[in-house]
């Protein structure tokens, strides 16, 4: 099975009130990008990956989260979706 590569972390923080983690990484040959935003222990998620774009959040219910990622479309990112999963632990939202 083919790993996601991380080749750069950048992580900026105010303290006592935002901790922003932007992972870059390769899969496949392609760069993309994993934005960790936490804001008082609220998580926001943020990950591009050639066509594909997702932000939710796992910890507020009513936080509209929106995908563009899908495995039956033009690009098939199930390989790359269960790399991810295994590298970060997290559920990218599939359309």
């Amino acid at each position: 099975m083919k790993e996601i590569v991380i080749t750069n972390k950048i992580v900026n923080e105010v303290e006592g009130f935002i901790k922003e983690t932007i992972i870059s990484f390769e899969f496949d040959g392609e760069s993309g990008t994993f934005t960790i935003q936490d804001m008082d222990d609220d998580i926001y998620y943020e990950v591009s990956y050639i066509l594909g774009y997702a932000y939710w959040s796992p910890t507020i219910d009513e936080y509209q989260s929106s995908t563009t990622f899908n495995n039956d479309g033009i690009i098939d990112y199930r390989e790359f979706l269960k790399a991810f999963e295994t590298k970060f632990g997290n559920e990218i939202p599939v359309a």
